[in-house]
């Protein structure tokens, strides 16, 4: 009686401590979330810490089920992208990432920012194994988690996260040829067990795959002019144009939108699938976000550029008038305005290696080998100028040339094109002396998700820097994915009218013209927080006159 009385106590007490543990869990999160996605996959919230700064990941699969997952954490730092940590659980785990957030913050300086003003994507590569009958399937689902270095400093951030992978590869080669020596051998050398955290593995005991994605290449411009709008005109056109007009009036306020992220997008190659080394292009999340914090309102563009055939540029930053460098307008060019940014581009790889993993927690492996997945991915934050980005204009004469960063632009886009991976998208045709686009006017006709409105082609201007600065030529493969992938703008609302501020062309005519302008949009862009594929414009404008 009094052992039974015993297990029904120890029963009762094991309640009460989940019972706390729930309730405490669910306390935490009374207030909401700092990142929600819109469709409710990932939201993020800060909670207080019991020690240092953590990430923790709360992992369900679609029916609300904990999954037993290792994720793989990789964030910007001053000069790249680097590994992070790794978490590991079922359902819930976190790493420590104090050393990660001091970095952030640096990097937050570096780039003219209060670290409480700024957030940077942690992208996070979730993974699950899968067993079919006598296979072993790896699981991948790839997230971005905003972290800001001032907000987060002894917190918890807790992200909760629907997994929901995108791809899947077979994992195990079996048994290497001289396992049995091997592990014998070091059976009797292994007397501490080796740090396995960097890694997941798809047995926890007796011989096992085991894998990890790693953040492996960063090629970054701190500061590189990059073109937010872009007027692509000809001689004709030029015989017929009196002025064009470059317009930007980007702004953060609690009466309209209180925070803008530049989204990233990765090109994901599988190559046991799409031998022709094609690839998919994957919208994850944000990768830099500037929010309001304590103010209520925020200018963070006020750019307004004036371009005529024929003479130099006139640009007005705020109140103050400058001309840029490259400021002479020929005819046959390319017109450029936006901001000044640090752009990079990261490479990621899949590795794997067999591991016997023996009942003590002693480890043996053979060395780490690639598989055929890799990934690559733009980021691009805005420099600060004290009070609003640095802003960049630019007009290129050269717009067959590829050895000029416009020219290289305007060609890759072309190339894309022709492979069947950028569209042409005309708008409405007018007689008038007067027609205005707008990124607004990119959105609607596009019908592009609010998520990645529009895109800032990041992808193409690194690769241009990748070849022309740093000397390297990318695989044919490698450099057209790069030239696919752009920035989106993200304004955390449905409003399209706002983007018509943000950034909008005015083209002028000395007499009525008929105008049939066109623009470019990269298509079948996956935007994961919708969940679905999207055309993301992009805002490289033809006038198009027929005259």
């Amino acid at each position: 009686m009094a052992q039974k009385l015993q297990v029904k106590l120890a029963a009762l007490a094991a309640f009460a401590a989940v019972a706390v543990v729930v309730a405490l869990s669910a306390g935490a999160f009374k207030a909401a979330p700092y990142y929600q996605s819109r469709d409710g996959r990932v939201a993020a919230y800060l909670v207080q810490s019991s020690g240092g700064t953590n990430l923790v990941l709360e992992v369900v699969d679609v029916n609300g089920r904990p999954v037993n997952f290792t994720a793989f954490l990789s964030g910007p730092v001053v000069d790249k992208f680097r590994d992070v940590g790794v978490v590991k659980g079922k359902g819930r785990g976190k790493a420590a990432i104090g050393g990660y957030v001091a970095e952030a913050a640096q990097l937050a300086r570096k780039l003219g920012y209060k670290p409480d003003e700024v957030r940077f994507g942690v992208v996070a590569f979730i993974t699950a194994v899968e067993k079919q009958e006598n296979e072993t399937y790896l699981l991948t689902d790839i997230v971005t988690i905003p972290v800001g270095p001032g907000e987060a400093v002894g917190k918890d951030i807790v992200a909760k996260v629907r997994f929901e992978p995108r791809f899947k590869i077979k994992i195990g080669t079996g048994r290497p040829p001289d396992a049995a020596g091997d592990v014998a051998q070091a059976s009797n050398a292994q007397n501490t067990p080796p740090d396995t955290i960097d890694m997941g593995c798809d047995s926890p005991v007796g011989y096992a795959t085991c894998y990890r994605y790693r953040a492996v290449e960063t090629y970054a411009s701190s500061a590189e002019g990059v073109p937010l709008l872009v007027t692509r005109t000809d001689s004709f056109d030029s015989k017929y144009i009196l002025q064009i007009i470059h317009d930007h009036n980007i702004f953060l306020s609690t009466q309209t939108i209180t925070s803008i992220s530049f989204e990233m997008s990765f090109a994901v190659f599988k190559k046991s699938v799409n031998n022709n080394n094609d690839f998919e292009v994957q919208a994850l999340g944000p990768g830099f976000e500037i929010v309001l914090s304590q103010q209520t309102e925020k200018k963070l563009l006020e750019l307004s550029c004036r371009f005529a055939p024929g003479q130099s540029t006139e640009c007005y930053y705020g109140r103050s008038g400058f001309t840029p460098v490259n400021s002479y307008y020929a005819g046959d060019s390319i017109l450029a305005t936006g901001l000044v940014g640090d752009v990079r581009a990261v490479k990621y790889i899949l590795e794997e290696r067999w591991c016997y993993i023996f009942p003590s927690g002693a480890v043996y492996c053979g060395e780490w080998r690639p598989t055929d997945v890799e990934a690559w991915g733009v980021w691009l934050a805005g420099l600060w100028g004290g009070d609003s980005f640095l802003p960049y204009a630019e007009v290129s004469n050269n717009p067959y040339s590829r050895d000029d960063k416009l020219g290289y632009l305007y060609q890759s886009t072309l190339d894309l094109y022709r492979l069947g991976k950028v569209n042409v998208r005309w708008l409405e045709s007018y007689y008038t002396d007067y027609y205005k686009v707008s990124w607004s006017t990119l959105a609607w006709s596009s019908q592009s998700s609010s998520y990645f409105s529009v895109g800032v082609p990041a992808g193409a201007i690194v690769n241009w820097v990748i070849l022309k600065r740093f000397g390297v030529v990318l695989p044919s493969h490698i450099s057209k994915a790069l030239d696919s992938l752009s920035v989106g703008v993200s304004v955390g609302t449905s409003r399209l009218d706002i983007l018509s501020y943000y950034a909008s062309v005015h083209m002028s005519a000395k007499t009525a013209v008929k105008w049939s302008p066109f623009y470019y949009e990269f298509t079948n862009y996956y935007i994961k927080m919708a969940d679905q594929y999207y055309n993301v414009p992009v805002a490289i404008v033809r006038p198009f006159i027929i005259g």
